[in-house]
This record gives structure tokens, sequence and C-alpha cells, in this order.
């Protein structure tokens, strides 16, 4: 819960210095294609054009990264890195055109992960977590539709597959144990 914490609490300092410093942190967001758009994959999970985006970020995030934490054996930091990293650079080769902004492409990657970690793993404790966020973050699934104007569908896309082939490597890997392994 640290480093939900932690995560929550970074995401609600840079919104209020984005008030603060007569700078828009906005245009540092993620832009796909583009050289200054890289960038993008490290702040724009920090960055929230509205107090109503933030705050329906910041409940799924201190959550997830919770379960996270109390489920996996990797460290969290590491996870939610790898997360960004993949969900994000998946956004810039593919995404659509404009400035990508806010935390909810990481939202929709540990969902993903944790569901997918829950299906792959022998765990029975990591299978109910990722069951009760399938059931739980289920209407999710519209939210990777262009359906709504200013809202990134492509960083739900790309941050939900990215969620996907983080747990598929760490699958591979052996960091999420194996159900059908033979001793």
């Amino acid at each position: 819960m640290k480093i939900a914490g932690t995560f929550v609490v970074a995401i609600w300092a840079a919104f209020l210095l984005n008030f603060i410093i007569p700078f828009d942190f906005n245009n540092i967001g993620l832009t796909p294609r583009s050289i200054v758009g890289l960038l993008g994959i490290v702040t724009m999970p920090f960055l929230h054009g509205s107090l109503g985006h933030i705050i329906s970020n910041t409940i799924p995030i201190f959550i997830l990264i919770s379960l996270l934490g109390a489920t996996c054996k990797r460290p969290v930091l590491e996870i939610v890195t790898e997360l960004i990293f993949v969900g994000g650079c998946l956004l810039w080769a593919f995404g659509n055109q404009g400035t990508h902004i806010g935390a909810s492409g990481l939202v929709y990657a540990l969902v993903t992960y944790l569901v997918m970690a829950g299906i792959w793993s022998k765990n029975s404790q990591r299978a109910a977590v990722g069951f009760f966020v399938a059931i739980f973050y289920s209407g999710l699934v519209w939210g990777v539709l262009p359906t709504q104007p200013g809202v990134s569908w492509a960083g739900h896309l790309f941050g939900a597959i990215g969620g996907v082939v983080v747990a598929y490597g760490q699958f591979m890997s052996g960091q999420i144990e194996k159900k059908h392994e033979k001793t």
C-alpha cells in the first residue's frame, strides 16, 4: 500500500503543480510517433486535465496497485514501471493523433495484468484477486472503444494490451507460478 499511496500522492502533486507553475505540463503528455512525445511514455500517467479526470483515476490506481502488492512476489514498482513502459511504447507507436494524458492507461494495464496473472498462476490468492478484478472492473471493456470524445480509448486499449504482454512475459519466464508445472 506504500507504493500505491506514493503513486497517488505523485499524481496529485503533479496535478497541483500544473496550477501553481505557469507552464502547462499536459503539453508533455504522450504524442504518438513524435520524438518529443517519447517523454510522455513516462509523464502521461502523472498528468490529468481536470479534477474529475484525476479523481476517476485515483481510487482504481490505489486499489489495483495495492492488490498487485498483496499478490506478487516481484517488487511492485518494477511491475508498475514495466506496465507504464510497455503500454506507453505501444501507444506511442500505434496510437491515434493528439496528446494523451492520464493514468487510465495504467488502470487498464493493471486490470489485465491482475486478471491474466490470476488465470495463469497456480496461486489461489492470485487467482481469487484476478477473478475479483475481472468481475469488478468488467465495465472497463467499453473504454477501449472510441465512444467518448476527448477520452484516450487508444491509451486504454494499449494499456490493456501492455498488461497482458507483461503478465505473459512473467508467466513464460517463471515469475508467475505455472499451474501445470511438473515437480
